[in-house]
């Protein structure tokens, strides 16, 4: 009875050595006007918790996970606003960040086919998405986003 009792315990901590915290914090700002924006949605991809900026954009986001088979991701998104997407990598116990512009197309010079034999299947270019060098801060993290375009007709 008492092994089953020490199997259950060491299972048990096994698991828990696997998870992990990322707790955040920051601010979110006008790119242009540098003024808070309040009730900005801000949540970890593939979570369904989210929490809003303040009235000064402050917000304080955390994740508690398991075996990791990708690196979280945190979203922000407002109203107006284009949504800014930031990746986290947590090594020896730092925390690295590296952050999403906006994903480009890219046309081809020359139409490619994945099927030589057929030709009315063809690719003309490709999405590729950019990502900043990686980096590390003990400040609070600013985030500007930029407003969308708003196109009169």
């Amino acid at each position: 009875m008492k092994v089953k009792y020490l199997f259950v315990i060491l299972i048990a901590l096994i698991f828990t050595s696997c998870d992990y915290y990322l707790h955040m914090e920051g601010k979110v700002v006008d790119a242009v006007t540098l003024q808070p924006i309040k009730n900005a949605q801000v949540y970890f991809v593939k979570k369904t918790d989210s929490t809003l900026t303040d009235d000064n954009g402050y917000f304080e986001v955390s994740e508690i996970g398991g075996i990791r088979k990708s690196n979280p991701k945190v979203l922000i998104k407002a109203d107006g606003y284009k949504p800014f997407e930031m990746e986290v990598f947590i090594k020896n116990s730092s925390i690295i960040y590296s952050v999403k512009s906006e994903t480009e197309w890219v046309e081809y010079d020359e139409t490619l086919s994945p099927n030589p034999s057929d030709k009315d299947n063809f690719i003309l270019g490709t999405w590729i998405e950019k990502w900043s060098t990686d980096f590390q801060t003990k400040d609070t993290l600013i985030f500007f986003l930029e407003r969308k375009d708003i196109k009169q007709k």
